[in-house]
């Protein structure tokens, strides 16, 4: 599942969610390496507190 956020929406938009599937091929693909960076650079949580 694909939600995007959109900058700025009108007061009644909504950001689009739409389900892909491997079958979807390359959208499927763009989104994956999308999350896959997104994770990759991902931080450890810290509450402030000394680790």
């Amino acid at each position: 599942m694909v939600q995007m956020y959109e900058y700025r929406p009108g007061d009644k938009e909504r950001a689009p969610i739409f389900l892909l599937e491997a079958d979807d091929g390359e959208w499927f693909d763009h989104f994956r390496a999308q999350i896959d960076r997104l994770w990759a650079d991902g931080k450890t949580y810290s509450d402030g507190e000394p680790e």
